[in-house]
């Protein structure tokens, strides 16, 4: 009876979703009620887990302007080859590293104007 109970409390329609500005899951926009697992340790202990095992959990892929153009942005910087740099004289390989990046070559790592809808 108690399982039937804790299911009816924590089945959500549609799943959680993930929320990744807040770092949480969300269930139908708003946070997860859990206070029945609160009210004392027995009821914690049978319910711990059951949420998640009853429920989808959706990951949802963001969209926006901002991101859009950052994603460009990213594009670019990872189809266009890296400066060669001359290693140092040692016998051992030099660690990998992204400190080949330089921001004098941001300006180079825009996308295109027509990307963002500015004029050239």
């Amino acid at each position: 009876m108690r399982n039937e109970i804790y299911s009816q409390y924590l089945t959500v329609r549609d799943g959680y979703t993930y929320d990744f500005e807040a770092g949480k899951l969300r269930a139908n926009g708003r946070p997860i009620d859990l206070a029945l697992m609160y009210t004392c340790r027995l009821v914690a202990s049978e319910m711990r887990g059951l949420a998640l095992r009853l429920n989808t959990v959706v990951f949802r892929t963001l969209y926006g302007d901002e991101l859009r153009t950052r994603a460009g942005r990213w594009s670019c910087a990872f189809s266009s080859p890296l400066p060669q740099t001359t290693p140092p004289a040692s016998t051992s390989p030099a660690p990998l590293s992204v400190a080949s990046f330089h921001p004098s070559t941001a300006a180079s790592l825009a996308p295109p104007a027509a990307w963002t809808g500015n004029p050239s």
